[in-house]
């Protein structure tokens, strides 16, 4: 058995393609990721609003309003900028998308917006907060309290923009998130050119294997276990170098990540061992049908661009039940921005299913085959 798992190692490490593949190639594709997207997606870039207020009666005499404005920051940058106009003027701002809404003091204020996005979010916010302390605002300047005091009313809840315990919000690390799924489907490739070099109809290499008396079992177990110790290799030294050297955030449940790495690369050994036993085309083809399925999954779950992950779970979310890069993602994600939680143990167990279910449609291809001749070239 020893011996038999010495020289099959010796010919996986001899595989310079999977060596690239499987190992390198993650590695530039991080390097190249890290010197791009880091901080493409940082929401702590935050960008002052631009707003037009309509230059009016009621405008003019609220001093509570223009006090507000100066005294409102996010992250040290004025949250508002003001543009003082006519109400056409307001309006042809608007149209021309030069600012992000338009603002009516009146005896109520009136908000117009021309698409929904952040920006628009905070104004809603904002100005919900303010009227709704209005009139304490008044009866606060009817008992002669001074601006400042005014002010810290304000001040306990002027932050629009939620943020939690983690230091690192950037969503780039999406992007990374994607590279260590996609490597897990990768590694796939082992399993599947083990299983090509063990059916006596698909290699001549596999054909004179059928003709010794060791039995087939054993060639799976060993080529099993190699494969295995191949994939986690590869994907902790990606790991390693992604939170280590780039200094991508993971968050600090490593057993976890651990976890959800393992089950990932028994998800991509599991799907090579399915392309490798339910088809008897030539490898390159094989090869192709893998990479195709591994980069269509990593498309959709945000690779190419982290907004698709968001669409497919809004409009076709069944695709992540089935779709083994986005509940590797998912994992990822889930356990750096919730924690151990729900939606982690969910991925998880949707990865086991999937697993169960390759290696049991590979085995039901692969038992008992049996051939009407062997010819060992």
């Amino acid at each position: 058995m020893l011996s038999l798992m010495k020289y099959r190692f010796l010919c996986m490490i001899k595989n310079k393609s999977l060596m690239f593949w499987t190992l390198a190639f993650p590695l530039i594709l991080t390097t190249l990721f890290a010197s791009v997207l880091r901080g493409a997606y940082d929401p702590d870039e935050f960008k002052t609003i631009s707003l037009a207020v309509v230059d009016s009666a009621y405008y003019q005499k609220d001093e509570t309003l223009k006090n507000t404005w100066s005294s409102v920051q996010m992250n040290d940058k004025s949250m508002f900028d003001l543009q003082i106009v006519s109400e056409n003027e307001a309006k042809q701002l608007l149209d021309d998308k030069k600012v992000d809404g338009v603002i009516s003091d009146g005896e109520s204020i009136k908000i117009e917006v021309n698409k929904n996005n952040i920006n628009t979010t905070i104004i809603k916010s904002f100005f919900t907060e303010y009227e709704q302390k209005a009139e304490v605002v008044k009866d606060l300047m009817m008992q002669g309290k001074s601006v400042d005091e005014i002010m810290n009313l304000f001040h306990q809840t002027q932050n629009y923009i939620t943020q939690n315990d983690i230091e690192d919000h950037d969503l780039s690390s999406v992007f990374f998130y994607t590279v260590l799924a996609m490597v897990c489907l990768f590694g796939g490739q082992w399993s599947m050119y083990a299983i090509y070099d063990i059916q006596a109809n698909q290699s001549s290499r596999a054909a004179r294997l059928a003709m010794t008396p060791i039995h087939k079992i054993q060639y799976l177990f060993t080529d099993f276990l190699l494969c295995m110790v191949f994939e986690m290799v590869f994907i902790l030294i990606v790991y390693s170098y992604m939170a280590g050297v780039l200094d991508i955030a993971f968050g600090e449940h490593v057993f976890a990540i651990l976890a959800i790495l393992l089950a990932g690369c028994l998800s991509g050994n599991a799907l090579g061992t399915l392309i490798g036993c339910a088809t008897t085309q030539t490898l390159g083809f094989k090869d192709g049908l893998l990479t195709s399925i591994t980069m269509l999954g990593s498309f959709l779950s945000g690779m190419m661009m982290v907004q698709i992950k968001y669409l497919v779970q809004l409009y076709i979310p069944f695709v992540n039940y089935i779709n083994p890069v986005a509940m590797i993602t998912d994992g990822l994600y889930s356990i750096y921005y919730y924690g151990i939680d729900e939606r982690f143990y969910t991925n998880v167990f949707s990865l086991i299913i999937l697993i169960i279910v390759c290696y049991s449609i590979s085995f039901f291809l692969i038992r008992k085959k049996s051939y009407q001749s062997l010819e060992a070239r």
